[in-house]
This record gives structure tokens, C-alpha cells and sequence, in this order.
């Protein structure tokens, strides 16, 4: 292990970090072949972008973090080294959802253009190699549809079988990409999933269950969640909380919903100013769950994601600069949503 971080320091660079570098770093940390322990919070020093998404790639114990600035995507390491994973030559992307399918070696991020046409904003899905950091896939979620309508990817879910899942902020719709096929489609559209308010985002994040038959989907404001039967996605239901709701009407720090995602048949909702931990009491139905809100955690949390059987949040700002138009604060950081954060059952 001393080894490994003389290694690691030796490496080390600033945020201008050559992506040979990189490589060699990602490679160092698979051929050591132990588990370094993630630390309880890691700062985000990157000084040109507004982080967003958060994914985790268990194998080498790396997040990246994606930004709605910036054109980056940045990789923080387990011993809490930030890297220049990825960047864009289009300087109008923004960089929302993102997901990692560990077993192909694949880095998905949703790709949202909303400058070039504010009107119009367009997005993409963009599947990257870990391992060179070149772009393998591109979707343009605009194809979909038959009616070009505008869209905003906001948060992306992988299954096993390699598929990618897609939630739109501006349309009432989940969309599915099959990779192997090289085929898209629209997984569920309904009225139910969209913004109450004009202009406003209706999903903001999406997770696949444990049991790989239900996906959960979150509806930014007023906060809501819905279980859909991939079987049969039109069946899909409100689901329900007899103790503590979702949200809490009048609390600043729960004005909308964020990404979500499991650990373990554990989901956690994030807010811009709180963690929600939701426990199913019907694990077969997905239909009721009782509800524990942190206590204390940064103010700006946008997306959590698993990481060595814990939860982590990536704290960003995002709702600040998206939603309210103001700037954001300059520290910016990933972390532990631990048991310690939330108040007595």
C-alpha cells in the first residue's frame, strides 16, 4: 500500500494532468490489486466547471464527476487525486447524468447542447471507453422522436444486460438505448412523469432495482416517485409513504428532487440541501417505503451514487445555477452519506 501511494504521488500533477498520465495512473491502481478504503468527503479543485453527476467505477475505486460548465469530465481517485477524464471540443455541452457499465468498461454521460438553441435545447448519449477515454457510442436522443421535440437528458441507468435508460427532464419520457442492437426506443411516456410548471424539469433521476425488473423514477417539483415494472412499463404507480413524506412542503432545504440511486434495496434521494433514504416495507411491489432525511450535508447535493456498498453525493450547486439563475459557491465536493447524517429511526 505504501507503495502504491509513492506510486500514485509520483504521477500527481495538477488539473492540467497529460492523459498519459491518466492512463498510466488507471492502470497503476488495477495492477496493485487492493482496496484502499474511500475516504468520508473529497474536494473538487477543478476551477472551470460545475459538477453535476456523479458515477463510480468499482474496479479501480474511481468517481467521475460530470459538469454543466466546462466541457469535463474529471476522474477522483480513492486516495482523492482529480484528474482530466474527459473534454469536449463543444464548448456549448453541458455534462448532466452519467453511469458506468463496470462489466464493458463503459462510461455513459448524457450530453445536453443548450446554448446553441436555447429554444431547442438537444441531447446526446455518449458511451466512452474507460479504458482510452474515446467515444464509442453517440446517440442523438432527438431520433427518438418523431417530432424533433426539445430534450433534456438528465439521468441515466445501466442494466446488466448493457442497456442504457434515460430520463428526460422536459418531456414526460424514459428513453432506452441496447448498445448490442444499436437500437433506441421510448421505454414509457406519460403525462404523469412531467413538469407541473411551464418550463420547469419533471424527472431528475432514475435507478434500476437490485432485481433488475423495476425502475424507479423520480419527478423533480413537487418531489414524487414512481415504480415501473420493465415488463410492462405502462403499469407503473405513484409510490406511496405512510410516515415521513418525500419532500417536505416549506422546508428550504427540500424545494425539488435530485438524482437518486441504490445501495444494496436501500434508495437515496437527493435534494439541494439534504439526503432522503428510502426503505421499501414491500420488497416485491416497490409500493410503499418509509422515508429518513439527513441532517446536515452540504448545500447543493445534485446526484448520489454507490460506492463500496455506501452511498456518496456529489455536492454541486446544480439546483443554484439551474434552477434559481444565481452563481454557484466555489467549493464543491464528494460525500459519504453515512448513517451518522441521518437522526434516530
Amino acid at each position: 500500500m505504501t507503495w502504491l501511494r509513492r506510486q500514485v504521488n509520483r504521477l500527481r500533477d495538477p488539473m492540467s494532468t497529460r492523459l498519459p498520465a491518466l492512463a498510466a495512473l488507471t492502470g497503476l491502481i488495477l495492477s496493485a490489486g487492493c482496496d484502499v478504503p474511500l475516504q468520508d468527503q473529497y474536494e473538487l479543485r477543478s476551477s472551470t466547471s460545475v459538477p453535476k453527476g456523479i458515477a463510480y467505477d468499482s474496479e479501480p475505486q474511481v468517481f467521475y464527476a460530470t459538469a454543466l460548465s466546462g466541457g469535463e469530465i474529471t476522474m477522483i481517485t480513492s486516495l482523492g487525486r482529480e484528474y482530466l477524464f474527459y473534454a469536449s471540443d463543444d464548448a456549448n455541452l453541458s455534462f448532466t447524468g452519467a453511469a458506468v457499465d463496470v462489466e464493458r468498461r463503459l462510461l455513459w454521460v448524457c450530453a445536453v447542447d443548450r446554448k446553441s438553441e436555447p429554444a431547442l435545447p438537444r441531447s446526446e448519449l455518449l458511451g466512452l471507453s474507460l479504458k482510452d477515454r474515446e467515444v464509442v457510442h453517440r446517440v442523438d436522443l432527438r431520433d427518438i422522436r418523431d417530432d424533433y421535440a426539445p430534450n433534456v437528458c438528465e439521468a441515466l441507468a445501466v442494466g446488466e444486460d448493457g442497456v442504457v435508460y434515460a430520463a428526460d427532464a422536459l418531456q414526460p419520457a424514459i428513453y432506452t438505448f441496447d448498445p448490442a442492437a444499436g437500437r433506441t426506443s421510448i421505454l414509457l411516456e406519460d403525462p404523469v412523469l412531467g413538469s407541473e410548471h411551464d418550463h420547469g424539469v419533471g424527472l431528475s433521476g432514475i435507478a434500476l432495482h437490485p432485481d433488475g425488473e423495476h425502475l424507479l423514477a423520480a419527478k423533480s417539483d413537487p418531489p414524487e416517485l414512481f415504480v415501473i415494472p420493465l415488463g410492462s412499463p405502462e403499469e407503473l404507480e405513484q409510490v406511496r409513504f405512510p410516515g415521513e413524506p418525500l419532500g417536505r412542503v416549506g422546508d428550504p432545504r427540500l424545494p425539488a428532487a435530485g438524482g437518486i440511486g441504490f445501495v444494496d434495496e436501500t434508495l437515496y434521494v437527493t435534494f439541494p440541501g439534504a439526503v432522503q433514504e428510502l426503505t421499501f416495507t414491500d420488497q416485491e411491489r416497490l409500493r410503499t417505503a418509509r422515508v429518513r432525511t439527513t441532517t446536515a450535508v452540504p448545500s447543493g447535493i445534485s446526484a448520489v451514487t454507490s460506492a463500496d456498498g455506501a452511498a456518496y453525493a456529489i455536492d454541486s450547486d446544480a439546483y443554484r445555477v439551474e434552477q434559481l439563475g444565481l452563481r454557484p459557491d466555489s467549493n464543491f465536493s464528494i460525500v459519504r452519506v453515512g448513517d451518522h447524517l441521518f437522526r434516530d429511526k
